[in-house]
């Protein structure tokens, strides 16, 4: 046996462990719920076949299988149109605008009257949809999340339980941007720098109920239009006008921003070795030289492109490291002086725009 086809038994011996999970699975969390942005649009595998549902088995159901079988409550965020295919008609109506799935592996779906896009107007619907549906149920926390997150149950439990939920406060990576996505003054930089990359984001339960009237209003879709942004751009604005405190997963810790560069990676599907003859030459992360904490989320996985890791994969990653030496748990980063958090507003709910950062408008008197 050649040292080719031996490295790929390796891969797919490992694969195979991590899905039959060798390891306990840890206790469900309930105090998180956790919605995912998903679509159940088709997608075009190669020039002549056309998969049906594939961001949802490709995806969805595999993250199911892997980190989501540590939380209670798990819902993916389609469009509502997904209740007239074939897949939907199959599944079961179980409350309002949800439906629950055996066929596609017993997940839960949450309907919502939002288009189908991947960027701008129709993600930025579903977290409108998802979190005020999260706002009206019982969980302490909700977490909104791209279907390409890895979320790693004990590590998010261990570093929400020193926080009171009651507070208004969102979880969400620190500094894993250097910029904002989009163009806005030195005063509206200045105060969103913290929480303007909002995924993932896990809101407490005073949040929730401080944006609610936001939510339902399409704030985050109003945030997105607004200042040209998709949902992490119009999330992270919209809690920050609304006098949510951030509180931050320090990178590479806590969150991993490219899942390429978790240490300890057998990949079933590696990358092609670099041409660099060719102007295009592929790219890839270096991998981190090792894991130090448990990481609270894993962004790019599972994305089914040759280099990047399976869900799977990074479940078999840092179990691996676990056991090798016990991984610690890493707090989450609170600001000692928050002069920059805004007051929360005292009047209805309004869109904050490009032009309110400036000192005029009356709406961030302190950060100008």
């Amino acid at each position: 046996m050649g040292a080719a086809q031996r490295g790929w038994l390796v891969a797919v011996l490992a694969l195979a462990a991590a899905q039959r999970s060798i390891l306990a699975a840890p206790p469900r969390n309930e105090d998180v719920a956790i919605y995912v942005l998903s679509t159940a649009k088709d997608a075009w595998v190669n020039s002549t076949y056309t998969e049906e549902l594939h961001w949802i088995r490709q995806r969805a159901m595999p993250a199911l299988r892997t980190w989501g079988r540590g939380f209670s409550v798990v819902y993916f965020v389609v469009e509502a149109a997904f209740a007239q295919t074939a897949g939907g008609r199959a599944c079961d109506a179980v409350a309002e605008n949800v439906l629950r799935c055996p066929r596609l592996g017993g997940a839960s779906f949450l309907l919502a009257n939002c288009t189908a896009e991947y960027r701008g107007s129709g993600p930025c619907c579903k977290c409108d949809a998802g979190l005020a549906h999260a706002a009206r149920g019982s969980a302490s926390w909700a977490a909104f999340a791209d279907d390409d997150v890895y979320f790693d149950v004990a590590a998010l439990g261990a570093a929400l339980a020193p926080l009171s939920p009651a507070e208004p406060l969102v979880a969400v990576p620190d500094f894993s941007r250097r910029r904002p996505p989009f163009k806005a003054s030195k005063a509206c930089l200045r105060g969103m720098k913290h929480s303007f990359w909002a995924q993932p984001a896990i809101l407490s339960r005073g949040a929730l109920d401080r944006a609610l009237p936001a939510f339902d209003a399409g704030g985050v879709e109003a945030e997105c239009a607004l200042f040209d942004v998709s949902h992490e751009g119009g999330l992270g604005v919209l809690l920050w006008s609304l006098g949510v405190e951030p509180v931050g997963m320090r990178e590479p810790d806590s969150f991993i921003r490219d899942a390429r560069r978790v240490p300890g990676l057998v990949l079933s599907n590696p990358p092609p070795p670099p041409n660099r003859t060719k102007r295009n030459v592929f790219f890839t992360r270096k991998p981190l030289a090792a894991m130090n904490f448990r990481p609270i989320a894993i962004h790019r996985a599972g994305r089914g492109k040759a280099g990047y890791p399976t869900f799977f994969e990074i479940e078999a990653a840092i179990a691996a490291a676990d056991a090798r030496n016990a991984l610690p748990n890493m707090a989450l980063a609170r600001r000692t002086d928050p002069a920059w958090l805004r007051p929360p507003p005292t009047g209805p709910y309004a869109p904050f725009a490009p032009g309110d950062c400036n000192p005029d408008s009356g709406r961030v008197s302190h950060e100008s």
